[in-house]
């Protein structure tokens, strides 16, 4: 009786077997689709680091898979000849201004967005969404015209200026999923404890 049943008890184990390997027979085309597509993201990358390794002699030569010799001749160039320093530090600057200039008005505007209902609130919406779906190249001209009047031709905050204008509409939408999160009771509980209304404060029961 015992032999009877610790057979019985084995028996379904024997049968999960097969079915976990069927399983694994199934995924497995999704397991090698999912290695190509990081494969296929990587790849590119990965090449274009040995390039910038790669001596100028051998890049010259042709194209290989794998360069003989590594040299860090290319970044050396690239800093003392191409004014590297300076464009990192315009990048910076205007990263910065962008930031700062989204996060001064994003933050307003999503937060009326969000806990006030007023007409025309789902057009303004879709306004901003609506500025995402053109290419910015297509704002390109009007952009160079506003600029050329105000005199920011050629200059860090103008060029700030037309970053915020076309990442400021996403910047608004992430606000307001953000304040849509925060429980409208919190902001009553504040009223009454009393504490200071302001959207930009952290705001606790």
């Amino acid at each position: 009786d015992r032999v009877r049943s610790m057979a019985s008890l084995a028996a379904p184990a024997r049968s999960h077997r097969p079915s976990a390997v069927r399983r694994t027979w199934h995924q497995l085309p999704l397991v090698i689709l999912t290695v190509l597509v990081v494969a296929m993201a990587i790849l590119p990358l990965a090449w274009i680091a040995l390039t910038s390794l790669t001596p100028e002699a051998e890049i010259i030569q042709g194209p290989a898979y794998v360069p003989t010799t590594l040299t860090v001749d290319n970044y050396t160039t690239v800093w003392r000849r191409g004014d590297f320093p300076e464009l990192m530090l315009n990048s910076l600057v205007v990263a910065g201004l962008t930031v700062a200039l989204s996060m001064a008005v994003a933050p307003l505007a999503a937060y009326s967005l969000s806990r006030h209902r007023f007409r025309g609130r789902t057009w303004i919406l879709i306004l901003f969404l609506s500025i995402r779906m053109f290419p910015f190249l297509l704002m390109l001209i009007p952009a160079y015209i506003i600029l050329r009047d105000l005199g920011l031709l050629d200059n860090r905050l103008g060029l700030a200026l037309a970053y915020t204008t076309f990442s400021l509409p996403a910047a608004i939408w992430f606000m307001k999923t953000f304040f849509d999160a925060v429980p409208v009771e919190i902001e009553d509980a504040a009223r009454i404890d009393p504490v200071e209304q302001a959207p930009l404060r952290p705001q606790q029961p």
